[in-house]
């Protein structure tokens, strides 16, 4: 076992002991140790989720200055989900500028992401290592190294703010094409997990037992209520307006009829036409 893969043992990083941490106290959180050993410098970075439809993202940024021919840096970024809906970054950043000549080289870069019951989550681990012979003299790296730095702690500052976990990622990307001059000495390894660990949660559950009494007393509701809406609207018409005009309007019309003009008209016109001969 590598002396990187026993710091994360030491450290609780592996899945097993994540989950037990995480057991004992559900709050997110990032962690980073850092081991200034001159020749083995270690970054672990961890960041542990636990809380739903969050973006959490930590990091860690170390700069070593290497004055020994044995030159064994250790790097990890670990990311760690257990919730519903939610996505994770973990950002381990490590420059190691070698300054003697090099007999023993064997550095060490880790990248892990897990997901552990959990639905819907993406979880990212960056690990990014710059191994920078220098030893030969300042040819402008250990500079650029500096800057390269304050840069990603800028990032990094700001990264959980970001919209969405892809722009978390993008921006932290951004920062490193600006140094692709320090680009050959330079590895990466990241790790993604967006694996479902548990079944969807029961949300949709609660919902439907609390729709069922609002739907009943909502139909019993409206059906009283309408009820008593047409029930007044049959017992206005019974009383009918159109009833008394009937009957003032037809019996004065047959009043003036029986009184007729034209029966006495012929009964004067022929009486005085016989005794004239």
């Amino acid at each position: 076992m590598g002396r990187l893969n026993r710091s994360i043992v030491q450290f609780g990083i592996l899945p097993v002991a994540v989950c037990a941490m995480v057991a004992s106290g559900p709050a997110p959180r990032v962690m980073a140790d850092s081991d200034d050993d001159n020749g083995s410098p270690q970054n672990i970075v961890q960041v542990v989720n636990t809380t739903d439809s969050n973006l959490m993202v930590g990091g860690q940024v170390q700069l070593n200055t290497i004055d020994s021919s044995v030159v064994e840096p250790a790097n990890a970024a670990v990311a760690y989900s257990s919730c519903n809906n939610c996505q994770t970054l973990a950002v381990a950043l490590q420059i190691n500028l070698m300054e003697s000549k090099v007999t023993t080289f064997q550095p060490e870069n880790l990248a892990l992401a897990v997901n552990y019951q959990c639905f819907h989550c993406t979880t990212i681990a960056d690990a990014i290592q710059y191994n920078i012979d220098v030893h030969e003299g300042d040819d402008g790296s250990p500079g650029r190294a500096k800057h390269l730095v304050k840069e990603m702690n800028r990032q990094l500052a700001t990264a959980s703010h970001a919209s969405s976990l892809a722009q978390a990622e993008t921006e932290v990307d951004a920062v490193l094409q600006e140094f692709q001059d320090l680009a050959a000495s330079l590895s990466i390894r990241r790790d993604e997990d967006d694996r479902d660990t548990r079944a969807a949660p029961s949300v949709p559950s609660p919902a439907t037992p609390a729709a069922s009494p609002v739907t009943a007393g909502s139909a019993a509701a409206p059906s009283a209520s309408s009820s008593s809406a047409a029930s007044p609207s049959p017992s206005p018409s019974p009383t009918p307006v159109a009833s008394p005009s009937p009957s003032a309007a037809p019996s004065p019309s047959p009043s003036p009829s029986p009184t007729p003009a034209a029966s006495p008209s012929p009964s004067a016109a022929p009486s005085p036409n016989p005794p004239g001969p």
